[in-house]
């Protein structure tokens, strides 16, 4: 049976009145996030508290502009490195399933923390002729860094003398065999396993002279060869555990570094018959990895 025209209009508009052609709204809502920064050792965390009117789909954590990490589930976390220290703006964004973003920054200041080595510091160094102790050259040098030899742990660092014409890696420890205290200076900073001169001291271990420690021992400038060409003495004096950020107590220290290395000099037992201090090819090694790894 037909319907008459007025009876479909009047379904017609009954049914638009009760919505039956309506739609859904967007979604247009950006999360809710709040962005938590700290700095723990030589790391940073990074927390976010995310919320959203349907769902969270993503956070994404940055440093600066740079993607640090994408956490896709609650708790919603990342990490970051601390490789210096200065001010730093963090960053997390938070995505809906309909591609909304809402975002949280945080700035903190970084402090790098040194990490403590084998006879850290700033040293001052002394070699003298051995038969008569005329003093043939000084400088300082700084140990900031250490490398695992063949016989044990071994600091490291890069010298300059005085008269600032030399300047290369100097280390220290057991560098050729276990329970030893040697030092060795390379010839220059070229990275070659050529040797300025090696020592060994007299007690293998470090005691103090006024109070600060001191390697004091006997050894041998080396020639073109690595090959002993004259015997001497040596001393080295620890001025400093740290290195001060201000250069004008840098200098004031590096100045009293050299001038008690000086000291401990004359106070090491003259050695009148030349010394033979092997040039084993650990120390060798430990010379070439060392100015490798400070190149």
């Amino acid at each position: 049976m037909k319907l008459p025209l007025f009876l479909l209009l009047s379904a017609t508009l009954l049914l638009s009145a009760c919505g039956g052609g309506s739609t859904s709204q967007a979604d247009t809502a950006a999360p809710n996030v709040a962005l938590s920064a700290a700095q723990s050792g030589s790391s940073v965390v990074l927390s976010a508290d995310a919320s959203d009117n349907v769902v969270i789909s993503k956070v994404e954590f940055y440093r600066g502009g740079q993607l640090l990490a994408t956490d896709t589930a609650a708790p919603y976390t990342a990490g970051d490195t601390v490789t210096a220290a200065g001010s730093a703006t963090y960053t997390a964004k938070a995505y809906d399933a309909a591609g909304n973003i809402g975002q949280s920054s945080k700035s903190i200041t970084l402090t790098l923390t040194q990490k403590n080595t084998l006879y850290q510091g700033v040293w001052g160094w002394a070699i003298g002729d051995s038969t008569d102790a005329t003093l043939l050259d000084s400088g300082v040098t700084v140990f900031s860094d250490e490398i695992a030899g063949n016989s044990g742990t071994v600091a490291a660092g890069a010298y300059f003398n005085k008269a600032q014409t030399r300047s290369g890696v100097a280390v220290m420890g057991p560098v050729s065999a276990a329970g030893k205290l040697e030092t060795a200076f390379s010839f220059d900073a070229s990275g070659s396993t050529r040797l300025y001169f090696v020592g060994s001291d007299d007690n293998n271990a470090i005691e103090l002279y006024q109070g600060s420690p001191t390697f004091a021992g006997t050894g041998v400038l080396l020639n073109a060869n690595n090959k002993p060409a004259q015997a001497i003495i040596v001393a080295l004096v620890q001025g400093s555990t740290t290195v001060p950020s201000s250069l004008t107590a840098q200098a004031t220290l590096k100045t009293q570094a050299k001038a008690l290395a000086l000291d401990a000099l004359r106070t090491v037992k003259l050695n009148t018959s030349p010394q033979s201090v092997k040039i084993s090819s650990a120390l060798l090694e430990s010379v070439e990895k060392t100015s490798s790894l400070l190149r």
